[in-house]
């Protein structure tokens, strides 16, 4: 092929395959259910509405467990999730309000699958460029293209991107830009690179904490392999412009968190959930040998020992050469989610989700430039045998994990969906529901996140009336249940719910009524 063929083959792949994949995962697109991993999906689909619905300066910019209501008016009352900076939920809202009419699940679906294109691209370009001049119009154009199918349709990223969306995965979008300009500033960049990496580091630091190892491997990098004229102005000068360059951006933009927490009284939280994820909850760290099962043996399997691979081979490369700019971004970009690991053990072992961190650098190296390196340092009848058993593990192992790809999607719709659903359409602010057998709490969050209302469990009629008589005097309590508490209310406050379950409007909580409802609580006579 002449190279412009070559593009247009790229292109046409690329295209073919991000169409493909939009029109297979259709039927699942902009669901909401308790499948596997919807938590994060309904997560900040209520983060949206709530900011949405109560604006965002007035949320201070912070993601809110529970909707605002009568009863639950402070943050405190609401529960703040601090876990992550708020980035990745700004950025879906602030394509929300350029498309209101666009369901939220929907457009966090679609938002997730244009991060999945975007990166397989950004992949793709990568090795395009990092392949030799002469070889890109020819049968090494099979790498760029195994790359970028890689990231579009391994079930991982095929589902993670479509029905998780979060701050984890929005992350990998400037991950990937900022490993591409890494490679432009080795092989000729200029002073504008650096700080467009710059930049690509801050963006990864308002949405995830992965720019903390990615920060750490590209400043170990700068000092064991310099760029072309990193210390032209002398060592001190060098290293203070390249701490400067990775570091700056993203401490503004962790300044600025924080100052967010501090003044809404919000870091003893972060701190809370800070030594949750890194796994020192009881003082004790998660085990090695702990990580190494869950984490690498259960959750990224045998991929793990392409992963292997592959960092064999760019270490080998970066030993033979330590500015050698293809080795040093393929060890780069495996370095980092393994730091990640690292630092954050819990968060990794518990969920699996944070395996896709993985799958940049298996799609860039392992399937990507890695083979191409090392197959075409053979010739002849060597190099074609190479390839060919390299195309077909590729297409082993692709497809092997494939054949399974629908069990990834679960359509598990909450127990309480027709009561969540009733209740967004016709519960208001000042109404307060309580229950003695239904449950609609922060979390898990896919029934509130239809809803935008609690339904507050108790245990007791006494449980029940000390939370009634902490409420505001314009509160209006509404009781519903399972079981028909009719001889306890009159019949004049009581309606059937869509879904079989009883409503009854309370004026009052008298003694003889919390009496009645003793003798009959949960259905009990």
């Amino acid at each position: 092929m002449n190279p412009r063929a070559a593009l247009w083959v790229i292109l046409l792949v690329f295209v073919a395959g991000v169409v493909a994949g939009i029109a297979q995962r259709w039927p699942y697109i902009g669901t909401l259910t308790e499948g596997h991993h919807q938590w994060l999906m309904a997560e900040q689909t209520k983060f949206i509405d709530y900011w949405d619905r109560d604006g965002l300066w007035a949320d201070r910019f912070l993601t809110l467990e529970s909707p605002k209501s009568i009863e639950a008016m402070t943050f405190e009352a609401r529960g703040v999730y601090s876990s992550f900076p708020p980035g990745g939920t700004l950025q879906i809202y602030a394509l929300h309000k350029l498309l209101p009419d666009v369901p939220v699940v929907t457009l966090i679906s679609f938002y997730g699958i244009g991060l999945q294109a975007l990166i397989a691209l950004v992949v793709g370009l990568l090795v395009l460029r990092m392949i030799e001049p002469a070889d890109r119009s020819g049968i090494a154009v099979f790498f760029v293209c195994a790359a970028m199918l890689t990231y579009l349709f391994h079930p991982a990223p095929y589902y993670f991107h479509s029905m998780i969306q979060f701050g984890f995965q929005s992350t990998l979008l400037p991950f990937s830009i900022g490993l591409y300009l890494e490679y432009v500033l080795r092989t000729g960049g200029d002073g504008r690179h650096l700080w467009l990496q710059a930049l690509a580091i801050g963006w990864m630091a308002a949405l995830d904490w992965l720019f903390i190892p990615f920060g750490v491997a590209l400043s170990l990098f700068r000092l064991v392999s310099p760029l072309p004229g990193q210390y032209q102005r002398g060592a001190i000068a060098g290293l203070f412009r390249t701490g400067c360059q990775i570091w700056l951006a993203p401490s503004l933009a962790c300044l600025a968190f924080l100052a967010n927490l501090h003044f809404n009284d919000q870091l003893v939280e972060l701190y809370s959930r800070a030594v949750l994820r890194t796994g020192n909850s009881d003082g004790t760290p998660v085990s090695l040998q702990i990580v190494y099962q869950r984490f690498f043996i259960e959750t990224l399997g045998n991929t793990s020992g392409w992963l292997l691979l592959s960092a064999v081979a760019s270490i080998a490369f970066v030993l033979r050469n330590r500015r050698d700019p293809v080795a040093v971004v393929c060890c780069l970009a495996l370095l980092t989610p393994c730091l990640y690991v690292a630092l954050l053990p819990n968060d990794s072992v518990a969920h699996d989700f944070s395996a896709l961190k993985f799958f940049v650098p298996l799609s860039l190296v392992t399937f990507g430039i890695m083979p191409y390196r090392v197959i075409w340092r053979l010739s002849g009848k060597a190099r074609l045998a190479s390839f060919s058993l390299m195309a077909f593990l590729w297409a082993f192992y692709l497809v092997h994990f494939r054949t399974t790809w629908q069990d990834w999607y679960q359509d598990r719709p909450p127990a309480t969906q027709k009561l969540a659903e009733w209740l967004r359409a016709h519960a208001t602010f000042d109404e307060v529901y309580l229950s003695d057998s239904l449950e609609i709490a922060d979390n898990p969050p896919v029934p509130v996140a239809i809803s935008r209302k609690r339904v507050w469990l108790f245990a007791s009629p006494d449980a029940l009336q000390a939370f009634q008589a902490k409420l505001p005097a314009a509160a209006r309590t509404r009781f519903v249940s399972k079981y028909d508490h009719g001889a306890c209310f009159d019949a004049a406050t009581a309606s059937t719910l869509p879904d079989g379950n009883h409503l009854y409007l309370v004026d009052a909580w008298t003694a003889e009524r919390l009496r009645c409802l003793a003798w009959r609580w949960q259905g009990k006579s």
